[in-house]
């Protein structure tokens, strides 16, 4: 009698789910596409390339749907493979089957099922994606001192640099952000708990420069109401009242005299003002 199971790279049955996951992928391939390269170059071909390197290509229509493949990396894969890459910042599916098809299967929704999911259960999809890529990047950091990030904030004056809310990022190519191959100082963005859920990457050069780039500080993860927060200098009164400055930046200059803790909200100042 024929299984119903599917099998992982590593020869281990994954079960049922692991089909149904695949499947609901696949029926998502656009979506997957675009959140890992970006916008296509023709949306309406059987074959998508991606607009920002046509060397990646995905298979849209036919039984090979779902088929990706980065000539010039020499990778490629299933949509398994691509959500590795996309949730979890691992090379192929195989590298951790459980890890994939759970970090797919929160993006999906509780029914990763397409023609049953519903607004609310994609809204919780994209959510989990964010939350993944926030914390493969917080992987990837490494500390401000030392680094060319460092250098970066020196060149401004900046030398007294804070115990929180800083970190540098080497060059990740497989990371799905824009301009992965930059590295970049972190600024994180901060929820009401203190825990980082997105930020922003001000793109430098290894020697400390600012990079010259389209979007220089490119936004990750959620933004929106969460506020880089950084504390102030041992030499600030406890009771000193809260600042918050325009970007982060000018943040870590004023912590040198006035603040507390210091929010700088870049992207959006009506949330920080919410908290003054």
């Amino acid at each position: 009698m024929p299984s119903n199971e599917t099998h992982t790279g590593t020869g281990k049955p994954a079960g049922p789910d692991a089909a149904k996951i695949r499947a609901a992928l696949e029926a998502r391939a656009e979506d997957l596409f675009r959140m890992a390269f970006g916008e296509p170059v023709r949306p309406g071909a059987a074959d998508w390339r991606a607009r920002e390197n046509d060397a990646i290509s995905m298979k849209m229509r036919g039984p090979r749907r779902g088929l990706w493949c980065d000539h010039s990396a020499g990778e490629g894969g299933d949509t398994l493979d691509l959500a590795a890459m996309v949730f979890c910042g691992l090379t192929s599916a195989r590298s951790d089957f459980p890890r994939v098809l759970a970090e797919a299967s929160r993006w999906l929704g509780d029914d990763p099922m397409p023609d049953r999911r519903k607004p609310r259960a994609r809204a919780a999809g994209d959510r989990a994606y964010l939350r993944a890529l926030v914390q493969t990047i917080e992987g990837w950091t490494r500390p401000v001192r030392g680094s060319p990030a460092e250098v970066y904030l020196a060149g401004r004056g900046i030398r007294d640099l804070p115990e929180t809310g800083l970190a540098w990022l080497p060059p990740v190519p497989r990371l799905r952000v824009r301009d992965p191959d930059r590295p970049a100082l972190v600024v994180w963005a901060m929820d009401g708990n203190g825990h980082a859920v997105g930020g922003q990457r001000i793109l430098i050069d290894e020697d400390g420069r600012k990079a010259t780039a389209e979007i220089p500080k490119p936004a990750f993860g959620t933004i929106g109401g969460a506020p880089d927060r950084f504390p102030a200098a041992a030499s600030v009164e406890k009771d000193a009242p809260l600042v918050i400055a325009e970007g982060p930046e000018t943040a870590l200059t004023l912590r040198y005299v006035i603040p507390r803790v210091i929010q700088s909200d870049r992207l959006s100042p009506s949330c920080g003002l919410r908290w003054m």
